[in-house]
């Protein structure tokens, strides 16, 4: 999910929210084409009405490929997570450019275990480009953190109990980046990094004693 917190003229307006799907289940994959906009602000066009939503799409394609014959040649866990990392490649590409729009990303870890680090490096290695180049902010719900920690880890992500799936994404938060600061010293190359962000506040956020 990405949000738009800025017109294009990089001034405060109203939030605009765009919903896009990619999951892996048995032996398929679905990967939305588009990013969606939601909310009850955006008005569809004739076009965009007689589109499926990015949940339908998944749930026909589900259904659709369940319906295949069983005999065919099923892909390896390998070839859907492979696909799936090429699906989310592209839509990184249809994002507003850095600093235009903030991405949150929720990774829904059902399984007990995540399928082995070798198999899942591709699709870890798309969300990662999201956080280099998008400040994505990654959070991977479970109720198997133990076997979900290693990938959170390599992705720099919050192990989240699907209970506080609310708190994944800070409705306050404007704009988000970071900033590298680099020196050279006595040959050797020294860098530190800062994660940063900006907060909408509220005026009954403050509170006056007296």
């Amino acid at each position: 999910m990405h949000r738009d917190p800025c017109a294009p003229s990089g001034s405060p307006s109203g939030q605009r929210w765009y919903f896009a799907l990619q999951a892996c289940q048995g032996t398929t994959q679905f990967c939305s084409s588009d990013w969606e906009e939601l909310g009850p602000s955006h008005q569809k066009t004739d076009s965009e009405e007689d589109k499926p939503t990015a949940l339908e799409a998944y749930l026909s394609s589900l259904s659709n490929q369940e319906g295949q014959d069983q005999q065919t040649d099923q892909p390896t866990l390998i070839e859907l997570l492979d696909e799936a990392a090429e699906g989310l490649h592209l839509l990184s590409d249809k994002l507003p450019p850095p600093g235009k729009a903030l991405l949150d990303v929720l990774v829904l870890g059902y399984s007990e275990q995540s399928p082995a680090f070798k198999e899942l490096l591709p699709l870890l290695g798309a969300l990662k480009h999201m956080v280099c180049w998008h400040a994505a902010k990654i959070s991977v719900l479970t109720q198997h953190s133990d076997g979900w920690q290693k990938a959170a880890c390599y992705l720099s992500a919050d192990l989240v109990e699907p209970a506080d799936l609310d708190s994944c994404i800070d409705h306050r938060e404007l704009w988000r980046g970071g900033l590298v600061i680099r020196e050279k010293k006595d040959g050797a190359n020294r860098s530190l990094g800062l994660d940063l962000c900006c907060r909408k506040v509220c005026f009954r956020d403050f509170v006056s004693v007296t």
